[in-house]
Protein backbone atom coordinates (compact mmCIF):
# COMPACT_ATOMS: atom_id res chain seq x y z
CA UNK A 1 0.00 0.00 0.00
CA UNK A 2 2.83 2.44 1.17
CA UNK A 3 4.71 1.69 -2.14
CA UNK A 4 1.39 2.31 -4.26
CA UNK A 5 0.95 5.36 -2.79
CA UNK A 6 4.32 6.47 -3.23
CA UNK A 7 4.63 5.54 -6.88
CA UNK A 8 1.06 7.23 -7.55
CA UNK A 9 2.25 10.40 -5.57
CA UNK A 10 5.48 9.98 -8.38
CA UNK A 11 3.52 10.26 -11.03
CA UNK A 12 0.77 12.13 -10.43
CA UNK A 13 3.05 15.24 -8.71
CA UNK A 14 2.51 18.12 -11.10
CA UNK A 15 -1.08 17.24 -11.10
CA UNK A 16 -1.28 17.22 -6.86
CA UNK A 17 0.49 20.17 -6.58
CA UNK A 18 -1.55 22.13 -8.55
CA UNK A 19 -4.57 21.35 -7.25
CA UNK A 20 -3.69 21.14 -4.00
CA UNK A 21 -2.48 24.96 -4.80
CA UNK A 22 -5.43 25.41 -5.95
CA UNK A 23 -7.54 24.64 -2.81
CA UNK A 24 -5.11 26.37 -0.69
CA UNK A 25 -5.91 29.78 -2.73
CA UNK A 26 -9.57 28.85 -2.05
CA UNK A 27 -9.07 28.56 1.34
CA UNK A 28 -7.36 31.76 1.78
CA UNK A 29 -9.71 33.94 0.03
CA UNK A 30 -12.24 32.43 1.46
CA UNK A 31 -11.36 33.62 4.70
CA UNK A 32 -10.30 36.92 3.04
CA UNK A 33 -13.66 37.00 1.86
CA UNK A 34 -15.51 36.58 5.13
CA UNK A 35 -13.96 39.59 6.36
CA UNK A 36 -14.50 41.83 3.74
CA UNK A 37 -18.31 40.94 3.16
CA UNK A 38 -21.58 42.52 4.62
CA UNK A 39 -22.19 42.52 8.32
CA UNK A 40 -25.64 41.63 7.34
CA UNK A 41 -24.23 38.22 5.36
CA UNK A 42 -21.72 37.14 8.43
CA UNK A 43 -24.60 37.28 10.80
CA UNK A 44 -26.54 34.90 8.66
CA UNK A 45 -23.63 32.61 7.91
CA UNK A 46 -23.05 32.21 11.28
CA UNK A 47 -26.66 32.10 12.98
CA UNK A 48 -26.95 29.38 10.53
CA UNK A 49 -23.91 27.40 12.33
CA UNK A 50 -25.08 28.74 15.74
CA UNK A 51 -28.62 26.83 14.60
CA UNK A 52 -27.22 23.60 13.30
CA UNK A 53 -25.22 23.34 16.82
CA UNK A 54 -28.67 24.09 18.96
CA UNK A 55 -30.27 21.09 16.87
CA UNK A 56 -27.48 18.88 17.02
CA UNK A 57 -27.61 19.74 21.09
CA UNK A 58 -30.96 19.36 21.60
CA UNK A 59 -31.68 15.91 19.69
CA UNK A 60 -28.27 14.20 20.13
CA UNK A 61 -27.27 13.81 16.84
CA UNK A 62 -31.04 12.35 15.79
CA UNK A 63 -31.85 15.73 14.31
CA UNK A 64 -28.86 16.49 12.01
CA UNK A 65 -26.79 13.21 11.47
CA UNK A 66 -23.17 14.21 10.81
CA UNK A 67 -22.57 10.72 8.71
CA UNK A 68 -25.95 10.53 6.92
CA UNK A 69 -25.12 14.00 5.20
CA UNK A 70 -22.09 13.74 4.95
CA UNK A 71 -22.43 10.32 2.92
CA UNK A 72 -24.92 11.99 0.71
CA UNK A 73 -23.45 15.25 0.27
CA UNK A 74 -19.97 13.86 -0.86
CA UNK A 75 -21.73 11.00 -2.91
CA UNK A 76 -23.47 13.97 -5.12
CA UNK A 77 -20.13 15.71 -4.84
CA UNK A 78 -18.06 12.13 -6.60
CA UNK A 79 -20.71 12.22 -9.06
CA UNK A 80 -20.38 15.46 -9.93
CA UNK A 81 -16.50 15.18 -10.63
CA UNK A 82 -17.26 11.98 -12.67
CA UNK A 83 -19.61 13.67 -14.44
CA UNK A 84 -17.07 16.38 -15.48
CA UNK A 85 -14.71 13.48 -16.62
CA UNK A 86 -17.12 12.97 -19.21
CA UNK A 87 -16.79 16.20 -20.45
CA UNK A 88 -14.39 18.19 -23.04
CA UNK A 89 -13.70 20.95 -20.39
CA UNK A 90 -13.05 18.31 -17.58
CA UNK A 91 -9.82 19.95 -16.12
CA UNK A 92 -11.30 23.53 -15.96
CA UNK A 93 -14.30 22.67 -14.23
CA UNK A 94 -12.31 19.78 -11.85
CA UNK A 95 -10.07 23.32 -10.90
CA UNK A 96 -13.16 25.49 -10.52
CA UNK A 97 -14.83 22.21 -8.21
CA UNK A 98 -11.50 22.23 -6.32
CA UNK A 99 -11.03 25.69 -5.59
CA UNK A 100 -14.76 26.38 -4.42
CA UNK A 101 -14.16 24.01 -2.04
CA UNK A 102 -11.23 25.43 -0.19
CA UNK A 103 -13.69 28.51 -0.92
CA UNK A 104 -16.14 26.88 1.43
CA UNK A 105 -13.14 25.67 3.95
CA UNK A 106 -11.98 29.28 4.12
CA UNK A 107 -15.59 31.52 4.55
CA UNK A 108 -16.62 28.16 7.30
CA UNK A 109 -13.37 29.02 9.07
CA UNK A 110 -14.02 32.97 10.83
CA UNK A 111 -17.24 31.78 10.99
CA UNK A 112 -16.40 29.29 13.90
CA UNK A 113 -14.10 31.89 15.41
CA UNK A 114 -17.09 33.90 15.53
CA UNK A 115 -18.72 31.52 17.67
CA UNK A 116 -16.48 30.18 19.54
CA UNK A 117 -13.95 32.82 19.98
CA UNK A 118 -10.29 32.69 19.63
CA UNK A 119 -9.93 30.10 21.77
CA UNK A 120 -12.06 27.63 22.34
CA UNK A 121 -12.37 28.24 18.34
CA UNK A 122 -9.02 26.72 18.02
CA UNK A 123 -9.52 24.02 19.26
CA UNK A 124 -12.73 23.74 17.29
CA UNK A 125 -10.91 24.72 14.38
CA UNK A 126 -9.01 21.59 15.03
CA UNK A 127 -11.66 19.07 15.77
CA UNK A 128 -13.97 20.12 12.34
CA UNK A 129 -11.85 21.41 9.97
CA UNK A 130 -7.53 20.31 10.36
CA UNK A 131 -8.02 16.49 11.69
CA UNK A 132 -11.15 15.30 9.51
CA UNK A 133 -9.15 16.86 6.35
CA UNK A 134 -6.44 14.99 7.33
CA UNK A 135 -8.39 12.01 5.73
CA UNK A 136 -10.50 13.93 3.50
CA UNK A 137 -8.57 16.56 1.43
CA UNK A 138 -6.11 13.21 0.17
CA UNK A 139 -8.94 11.72 -0.82
CA UNK A 140 -10.99 14.46 -2.64
CA UNK A 141 -7.32 15.19 -4.20
CA UNK A 142 -7.67 11.42 -5.31
CA UNK A 143 -11.14 11.83 -6.92
CA UNK A 144 -9.72 14.68 -8.69
CA UNK A 145 -6.45 13.36 -9.89
CA UNK A 146 -8.49 10.08 -10.91
CA UNK A 147 -11.59 12.27 -12.62
CA UNK A 148 -8.87 13.85 -14.89
CA UNK A 149 -7.07 10.45 -15.60
CA UNK A 150 -10.20 8.96 -16.07
CA UNK A 151 -10.73 12.08 -19.30
CA UNK A 152 -7.68 11.36 -20.50
CA UNK A 153 -7.95 7.92 -20.83
CA UNK A 154 -11.22 8.43 -22.37
CA UNK A 155 -10.83 10.82 -25.04
CA UNK A 156 -6.83 8.82 -25.86
CA UNK A 157 -8.20 4.86 -25.39
CA UNK A 158 -9.71 2.89 -28.05
CA UNK A 159 -12.82 1.14 -27.97
CA UNK A 160 -11.81 -1.72 -26.97
CA UNK A 161 -10.10 -0.48 -23.95
CA UNK A 162 -12.72 1.48 -22.56
CA UNK A 163 -14.67 -1.30 -20.36
CA UNK A 164 -11.23 -2.07 -18.84
CA UNK A 165 -10.92 1.86 -17.96
CA UNK A 166 -14.19 2.08 -16.72
CA UNK A 167 -14.14 -1.34 -14.33
CA UNK A 168 -10.99 0.21 -13.10
CA UNK A 169 -12.75 3.47 -12.25
CA UNK A 170 -14.91 1.58 -10.17
CA UNK A 171 -12.38 0.13 -8.02
CA UNK A 172 -10.98 3.80 -7.78
CA UNK A 173 -14.46 5.21 -6.72
CA UNK A 174 -15.66 2.59 -4.50
CA UNK A 175 -11.88 3.22 -2.44
CA UNK A 176 -12.10 6.96 -2.83
CA UNK A 177 -15.54 6.49 -0.97
CA UNK A 178 -14.36 4.23 1.46
CA UNK A 179 -11.85 6.91 2.77
CA UNK A 180 -14.19 9.59 2.37
CA UNK A 181 -16.55 7.77 4.83
CA UNK A 182 -13.94 7.22 6.93
CA UNK A 183 -13.24 10.92 7.38
CA UNK A 184 -17.29 11.53 7.92
CA UNK A 185 -16.88 8.66 11.14
CA UNK A 186 -14.58 10.82 12.61
CA UNK A 187 -16.18 14.42 12.22
CA UNK A 188 -19.37 12.96 13.86
CA UNK A 189 -16.72 11.44 16.38
CA UNK A 190 -14.93 15.05 16.69
CA UNK A 191 -18.51 16.69 16.73
CA UNK A 192 -19.29 15.26 19.51
CA UNK A 193 -16.50 17.23 21.43
CA UNK A 194 -17.50 20.51 19.87
CA UNK A 195 -21.34 20.18 21.15
CA UNK A 196 -20.11 19.86 24.73
CA UNK A 197 -17.73 22.83 24.02
CA UNK A 198 -20.73 25.06 22.80
CA UNK A 199 -22.54 23.84 25.84
CA UNK A 200 -20.16 24.95 27.99
CA UNK A 201 -20.02 28.44 26.36
CA UNK A 202 -24.30 28.92 27.18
Amino acid sequence: MKKYILNYIESNFKMIYVLLICLIVGVIIGIITFNFIDDGVKKELTDTFIKTLDITKKADFQGINVIKNGVISNTLLLFLIYFCALTIVCPILIFIIDFIKGFAIGIYIPTIFCVFGFGNGLLVLLLLVILPNLIYVPALIYSFCSSLNFNYNILNSKEKNFLQIFLKEIINLVFIISIILLSVVVEQLLSTFVISIYQNLA
